[in-house]
């Protein structure tokens, strides 16, 4: 098994994105714990807060393990959906990670926020 994240726009059905095995990330976005946006379900609200938390420790991150901004992808590669970041280092994720808030941060400025649901 393993973990499923899913970002959807608000008042739609289908995902604009979808994680899976992202684990160290999706703790990233639970750093707070985010409240959940109906008491009977875990689904939360992807804010602009979030997204720029996030975007700060990553940013950090990418700045201590020697990296830099250029290293960021204009799109995240075909591949990335296949990888299992399991199996992978954090350092190697990270500019595909700061690909990722970009574009979920475009869709936040879009539409208020995001609703992030998850199962594992």
């Amino acid at each position: 098994m393993g973990l499923d994240v899913f970002f959807g726009v608000p008042g739609e059905e289908d995902s604009v994105f979808y994680l899976r095995n992202h684990s160290d990330f999706f703790e990233l976005m639970c750093t707070p714990e985010p409240e959940p946006i109906d008491s009977n379900y875990t689904d939360f609200a992807v804010s602009p807060e979030m997204i720029e938390r996030m975007e700060d420790q990553l940013l950090d991150d990418l700045e201590e393990a020697g990296l830099t901004l250029d290293m960021v992808p204009e799109t995240l590669p075909h591949e990335f959906h296949g990888w299992d970041a399991r199996e992978m280092l954090w350092e190697d994720l990270l500019p595909c990670y700061l690909r990722i808030l970009e574009d979920l941060g475009d869709l936040v400025d879009q539409h208020g926020y995001l609703i992030c649901g998850w199962s594992a």
